[in-house]
């Protein structure tokens, strides 16, 4: 999904602004309770793995909330999102904000340690280091050319998050919003390729942060061939689609 909240960061802009434009969509990805599990595992990082496994809480406790919140609003269709890329592009806004809007994003996220960025950083870097999966992480930031933008939060977007800034002009809003899409193409395989669609972006954006993620994993339990076969998705309809199945004891958790 993506999603435009509207804040007012203290620590960003040197200039008064009235509006930041976030965008996170999500690609294909491990359900955030696979994530956590993958917390557990220990691996030679140099960090804490105890601070990491509290941001795992943090952030299945956030993913719990939103997939209920998603679920109120869309009753009758098959959700499907990343929690991770929602929460580590908030993350990034949090790093720039103060104030009463820094307070209201830690609440939503369960942010509670002052070292947040940090173990964002080792989260970032675990998940993306082992090679039992491929997961990629990119987050970017996409500023008007006509502000100038604290270099704190700038270095810090960099350094914890690997954010990097691309100054684009958002008066020529087509061609700013062609220059993020092809980014973010970039970073998922090309399976995300219109993340802003048409007239989501103008000449008020000052500042877009952008978080794209990539899973592509195999089945620790393989299932068998596929087969052709009718699909009944409701009453009285049905559609042809590739079938699989699998006899297995497997663990599930309630």
């Amino acid at each position: 999904p993506s999603i435009h909240p509207s804040i007012h960061p203290s620590k960003i802009i040197k200039q008064t602004v009235t509006s930041i434009d976030f965008f996170s969509r999500s690609v294909t990805m491990m359900l955030w309770y696979f994530v956590s599990c993958l917390l557990m595992v220990s691996v030679s990082l140099g960090t804490n793995l105890g601070r990491i496994e509290d941001l795992g809480e943090s952030n299945s406790e956030f993913a719990l909330q939103l997939f209920m919140k998603l679920v109120e609003k869309n009753k009758d269709v098959n959700i499907f999102c990343s929690p991770l890329s929602i929460s580590t592009a908030m993350s990034l806004t949090y790093l720039g904000t103060d104030g009463d809007t820094a307070e209201e994003l830690a609440k939503v996220l369960k942010l509670d340690s002052e070292e947040v960025h940090v173990n964002f950083k080792d989260l970032i870097e675990m998940l993306t280091t082992d090679d039992t999966y491929k997961l990629t992480m990119a987050n970017k930031l996409f500023g008007d050319n006509d502000f100038d933008f604290l270099e704190d939060y700038i270095e810090e977007s960099k350094k914890y998050y690997g954010a990097g800034l691309e100054t684009v002009d958002y008066a020529e809003s087509e061609k700013a919003r062609d220059t993020i899409n092809e980014w973010v193409a970039s970073q998922t395989q090309n399976k995300i390729k219109e993340l802003i669609p048409p007239g989501a972006i103008d000449s008020s954006n000052i500042l877009t942060l952008v978080n794209a993620i990539y899973f592509k994993g195999i089945w620790d339990t393989p299932f068998n061939d596929t087969w052709s076969d009718r699909f009944h998705y409701s009453k009285g309809k049905d559609v042809a689609m590739d079938m699989m199945n699998k006899s297995e004891l497997l663990p599930y958790v309630e």
